[in-house]
């Protein structure tokens, strides 16, 4: 049930106290600030409690039933933001991210900022004291159409621009990340969040001054996961074109765990295409391009740089039901089939892999992340 800036939350927002407690009671509720806070309690969302508001209702003999659900929702939403304001919810954390927003289409940065750390501490709050802790689950508990880690990506954005001429801001961008890696640890995807996280405060770290720190947490970070491809492409680029971005990429070349070295023949040669040496810039670029051709099949079955046989099985599994169901009937088959001729007169092909991949599949160019992190970003 989406509230957020609906009729009803907007109606309820404009009436006194006494108003909304009369609402609640027209659809059988009999709230107070002793019962509120009970609920409060014990529900990570107001339409938790709203539920249980109307789970237990009563009307009197005469009364006639009201049935306003979203009204009922609306009412206690405002009611905890008013007689509770120090105690969260995931429906007012996610206010706070829409007030902020509308600071930053208004070019008000660090107001949006100030707004989202806001929520960002609510968040973090509620999830651990309601024992979440994966990001899949804290989706959840928001609208359908809001993306946690969407939102963390402006988040560091913004923390990243304000920070480079703000050391406090910079420090805050640093605390936000260890407290992200620490209480969703258990995270799988390792390009889409705890990567994301993990370049965060590393590249914090150096902007504030802490290099050393932030390459002994790389080292930990891909002795964890040498598979890792652009956790190595990510803290050569800290290093600033120098000798060690040429040493760290050269290293990831050698590991055995990579079987897919596309990204990293790709990131050298342009090293030396930046640092001017063309004959090493054109070797790795040739490299790239030969990698690039021999994985692309794996490509095409959406498959990252590592997978055991399930997983090539069940992708390919996955395409062959899709060309089976493109497949004409039998019947209809006579001779060869030829291809329908298109609209510019030439022979029609398939739609461009981009276009039947969903945006949290993986990304078909290889990457490893997600389609709307990569290539549908646009």
């Amino acid at each position: 049930m989406n509230i957020i800036g609906s009729r009803q939350y907007a109606d309820a927002c404009k009436m006194t106290d006494e108003e909304l407690l009369k609402k609640l009671t027209l659809n059988g509720i009999k709230l107070d600030r002793e019962s509120l806070e009970k609920l409060v309690e014990a529900a990570p969302r107001a339409s938790k409690a709203a539920f249980q508001a109307l789970k237990n209702r009563q009307f009197t003999s005469k009364q006639k039933q009201g049935h306003n659900h979203e009204m009922v929702f609306a009412c206690i939403l405002e009611l905890w933001r008013r007689w509770f304001p120090e105690k969260p919810c995931f429906e007012l954390a996610e206010l706070k991210i829409k007030d902020g927003y509308e600071r930053f289409e208004a070019n008000d940065e660090a107001g949006a900022m100030n707004l989202w750390e806001a929520a960002f501490a609510d968040i973090m709050g509620l999830a651990e004291k309601h024992n979440i802790c994966k990001t899949k689950e804290l989706d959840l508990q928001f609208d359908e159409f809001f993306d946690f880690n969407d939102w963390l990506s402006d988040v560091f954005c913004s923390s990243w621009n304000l920070g480079l001429a703000d050391g406090n801001q910079m420090q805050k961008r640093a605390d936000l990340s260890r407290a992200l890696l620490e209480r969703f640890k258990d995270e799988k995807d390792i390009d889409a969040t705890i990567g994301y996280w993990r370049n965060g405060l590393a590249e914090s770290l150096v902007e504030l001054g802490q290099g050393e720190q932030s390459h002994a947490l790389w080292r930990q970070w891909l002795t964890e996961s040498p598979d890792w491809t652009w956790g190595w492409i990510a803290w050569a680029d800290t290093h600033e074109d120098s000798e060690k971005t040429e040493a760290i990429l050269k290293e990831a070349i050698e590991v055995e765990a990579i079987t897919d070295k596309t990204a990293l023949y790709n990131a050298l040669s342009c090293y030396y295409k930046r640092t001017g040496n063309e004959g090493e810039h054109e070797k790795y670029a040739a490299l790239e391009e030969e990698s690039r051709k021999a994985f692309a099949p794996a490509r095409l079955l959406g498959l990252a740089e590592q997978n055991d046989a399930g997983q090539v099985n069940s992708a390919f599994s996955q395409v062959l039901s899709q060309l089976l169901q493109m497949a004409p009937p039998a019947a209809a088959m006579s001779g060869r089939v030829q291809p329908r001729a298109s609209a510019s007169g030439g022979a029609s092909g398939s739609a461009s892999a981009s276009s039947d991949v969903g945006r949290k599949q993986p990304c078909p160019c290889g990457s490893g992340k997600k389609f709307k992190r990569c290539c549908g970003s646009g």
